[in-house]
């Protein structure tokens, strides 16, 4: 049988601990990015309400360009070279040679990068959920 003095002392201990868990600031704050490298490599599947395709994507901040080779399944594959001064060509290698010449679009500069937010991650299996370049 337990005293009253031994419950007094548990419920003072139990009642400290709460206030002081209560009492105790949040530390959470938004993560801080890590330095975009100048130069990567990267492939990224997406599926857009079922259309799925396969993007290379290089990545050249030193030689002012970014360069991405885009399969849509079952279609063509396409070639998407983004130069600094915002202009973009998009262009096929297939038997038909198509070419359009896009402006103002152009790659994300570094300042873009670094302005960015830090958006949840959560894992998949294993693997990373990431989000666009250009969202945040």
């Amino acid at each position: 049988m337990a005293t009253a003095t031994g419950n007094f002392t548990t419920f003072s201990l139990l009642a400290l601990l709460i206030l002081h868990t209560l009492s105790s600031p949040s530390t959470a704050s938004d993560p801080v990015p890590a330095t975009w490298p100048h130069q990567f490599h990267s492939i990224l599947f997406m599926n857009r309400s079922g259309d799925l395709q396969k993007v290379d994507l290089w990545y050249d901040w030193p030689n002012g360009r970014n360069f991405n080779i885009i399969q849509h399944q079952l279609g063509k594959l396409y070639y998407d070279l983004e130069w600094t001064n915002g202009t973009s060509f998009v262009y096929t290698l297939d038997s038909n040679k198509e070419c359009q010449f896009i402006v103002p679009w152009g790659r994300h500069s570094q300042t873009q990068l670094a302005r960015r937010r830090q958006l949840p991650r959560p894992a998949l299996h294993g693997w990373v959920s990431v989000q666009c370049l250009g969202e945040g």
